[in-house]
């Protein structure tokens, strides 16, 4: 895969490091926080006063945007764990 461009605040050496990123994230943020600190976040957004305006669309949007992440992350600890045990 060819990289022409960064992807958010990723440049290309990070994408090179996947693995270390994600090791990285795992390992000083606790699952459960996250898990929290996602939910206040979309609970906060979607009760918002700017989201009282959207379509039930957008709303649906937001949740499945929600559902999504929580499932990289989960799988992003389960591959940590993974790594972990390959390495022993």
């Amino acid at each position: 895969m060819k990289i022409d461009q960064p992807f958010g605040k990723l440049d290309a050496n990070d994408l090179k490091s996947i693995q270390h990123i994600v090791r990285e994230f795992c390992s000083t943020h606790d699952a459960d926080n996250v898990h929290i600190i996602l939910w206040d976040m979309l609970k906060l957004t979607l009760g918002s006063r700017e989201a009282g305006n959207w379509t039930e669309q957008k709303r649906a949007d937001y949740i499945f945007a929600y559902e999504g992440l929580m499932q990289l992350i989960e799988a992003s600890y389960a591959l940590t764990e993974q790594w972990k045990n390959d390495a022993d």
